[in-house]
């Protein structure tokens, strides 16, 4: 099976932007006090996966440093339309330490939003949480966002998966 990927990213794209599910993550963060309900000074996100920038851009209104990290080269030149600070890379250790000597201060607000089905089984799952925490400040929150497995955002990433032979993974989040 060959997955095409302007048509993967495509439907990515159409389903962010109808999707109320950013919205959601935004309220349930205010919620927990995790994300604050009017602009903070002083306030930091870091955001692992950006994708788009449709996360990033709810949150942007309460944040005086909104960092974003990309990967994907397409979805991060479309997010340095929007956005000051765009690191096109995976995330690793190269990662952590650029974020660590560029940010050595930390952030209050890390999120990774839907992005554990692309990391390879729980292992490294695990590893990159571990690298997410490393940059928090004191009393900072880690918000990690996912779908449940039945949720259509759940199941394009298992597609993704089984097509990309990432069987592993797949499992995971069958």
């Amino acid at each position: 099976m060959t997955l095409d990927y302007e048509a993967f990213e495509q439907a990515l794209t159409l389903f962010h932007h109808y999707s109320l599910q950013n919205s959601e993550a935004v309220r349930q963060m205010q919620d927990k006090g995790v994300l604050p309900t009017a602009h903070r000074r002083g306030f930091s996100v870091f955001d692992i996966g950006a994708g788009q920038g449709c996360l990033p851009s709810l949150m942007r209104q309460y944040a005086d440093t909104l960092v974003l990290l990309e990967p994907n080269p397409r979805c991060a030149e479309i997010l340095r339309r929007s956005f000051d600070t765009v690191h096109t890379c995976l995330w690793g250790e190269p990662a952590l330490h650029r974020m660590l000597n560029a940010y050595s201060q930390g952030f209050d607000l890390i999120t990774m939003s839907h992005v554990l089905y692309h990391f390879n089984g729980l292992d490294d799952i695990r590893e990159k949480i571990r690298m997410a925490l490393a940059l928090l400040k004191p009393r900072g929150h880690l918000a990690i966002v996912l779908n449940q497995p039945s949720a259509p955002m759940a199941r394009i990433g298992i597609g993704f998966q089984l097509a990309e032979r990432r069987l592993d993974e797949a499992k995971t989040n069958e």
